[in-house]
């Protein structure tokens, strides 16, 4: 799994933070970073590396392709990765080829949840083709597009009637088995402030993973950092309302 200090690290820790039935951010956006749930999740991260050992600690030091290598290399039982993954480890030559299945993230007491990755098509509001533009967006949006896109790069279609799709299925059985994926995936806390709330998870979490803070210290820690960013996002947005 990724346990570097990036976005990939706040991922791994969202999904452990959803299978041990934690939220980030309530649905009426209170932050409950610092919570019973988040802080065995936390823990559980925490003791693969330090504990158990079932994680090797350069984990610490993993972001996706590193992951993947050291599973295709043969030096990891279990895997934390994207879908891209399959067509590479499923490639001719690779030691992995053939000896591997897929299935979704599991939770403490049943199904986990998946972190939605994804991309994102856009159109600059200064085009001058924006209807031009706007067709190219539909095309590559639609079924016969992404079907081929997927088939080839080896990403998951973003449209979910392509998992029953008879042609995909069989020329590609592991994406196809990603649709129960999808179906429990969840988005990341979602918030103006993301890429700097993601960042507060990112440090402490990290710190925590490395022995440079306990668990409940991390955690109280970036509850209230977080609380402190969202107070000030509301503030600065409520002067720019005002103005």
């Amino acid at each position: 799994w990724q346990g570097s200090k990036y976005e990939g690290l706040a991922v791994n820790f969202f999904e452990a933070v959803w299978g041990h039935g934690g939220e980030i951010l309530g649905e009426d956006g209170s932050v409950r970073v610092d919570s019973p749930a988040n802080r065995r999740a936390l823990r559980f991260l925490r003791d693969l590396i330090a504990r158990q050992r079932a994680s090797p600690r350069a984990v610490l030091t993993f972001t996706e392709e590193p992951t993947r290598q050291a599973f295709q290399q043969g030096d990891a039982v279990f895997m934390r990765n994207w879908p891209y993954a399959f067509r590479l480890m499923n490639a001719p030559g690779s030691p992995t080829a053939g000896k591997f299945e897929v299935m979704p993230l599991v939770g403490v007491d049943g199904p986990g949840a998946a972190a939605l990755g994804g991309g994102v098509l856009a159109i600059n509001r200064h085009s001058r083709h924006p209807k031009e533009a706007w067709r190219v967006v539909e095309f590559l949006l639609s079924r016969g597009a992404l079907k081929r896109f997927s088939l080839k790069t080896g990403y998951a279609p973003a449209d979910l009637n392509l998992y029953d799709d008879p042609e995909f299925r069989a020329a590609s059985p592991m994406l196809a088995r990603m649709k129960e994926a999808f179906l429990r995936a969840r988005s990341r806390p979602v918030s103006p402030a993301y890429p700097a709330l993601s960042e507060i998870i990112q440090i402490h979490v990290s710190r925590a993973l490395t022995g440079q803070e306990e668990v409940g210290e991390a955690l109280a820690a970036a509850q209230r950092e977080i609380e402190a960013l969202l107070r000030k996002h509301q503030a600065e947005g409520a002067r720019a309302g005002a103005g």
